[in-house]
């Protein structure tokens, strides 16, 4: 079936939409504390484990990071670091190279890393969508404040 994705329940409500348009029978994962699972360090790149600890703790908070998206954000943490490397290589390097034609006449090239960080790019725009990390997402979403806790008193 053609079209966007459909956004996860946790944005539906928090944009406001129509309850008869949300899932109610949808399975609700448990919310995780936004550290890494015990064990997971071990398999995961330093870029990958700096993400996970810069964004899980705020994911975690919004309510949009459960125990079924762990997979799903460690593969996010993953591409970053890959994209974090690629943009570091093309930034030394540079996006073109200079080589020459069967006339040798000198022609410029695009470097391999180039549609390699543009796919990549492509990838993690999806990726944070679905995690509510574009400001795209975020502009339609309405949060309702914080009700201050009523003061307790001594007795």
């Amino acid at each position: 079936m053609p079209g966007p994705s459909p956004a996860p329940t946790k944005l539906k409500l928090l944009k406001g939409v129509k309850p008869y348009r949300i899932n109610q029978n949808e399975p609700k994962p448990k919310s995780v504390s936004g550290n890494i699972p015990p064990g997971w360090g071990a398999h995961m790149s330093t870029g990958a484990k700096r993400f996970w600890k810069r964004n899980a703790p705020r994911l975690a908070k919004m309510g949009m990071l459960t125990e079924a998206d762990l997979n799903s954000f460690r593969v996010l943490c993953e591409l970053y670091t890959s994209w974090v490397q690629i943009v570091n290589t093309i930034r030394k390097v540079g996006e073109t190279y200079k080589t020459h034609n069967q006339t040798h006449e000198t022609v410029y090239k695009k470097r391999p890393e180039v549609p390699i960080r543009e796919d990549i790019e492509k990838r993690l725009l999806s990726y944070f969508a679905q995690f509510g990390m574009v400001p795209s997402g975020r502009s339609r979403i309405a949060i309702p404040p914080e009700m201050p806790e009523k003061p307790r008193y001594l007795d």
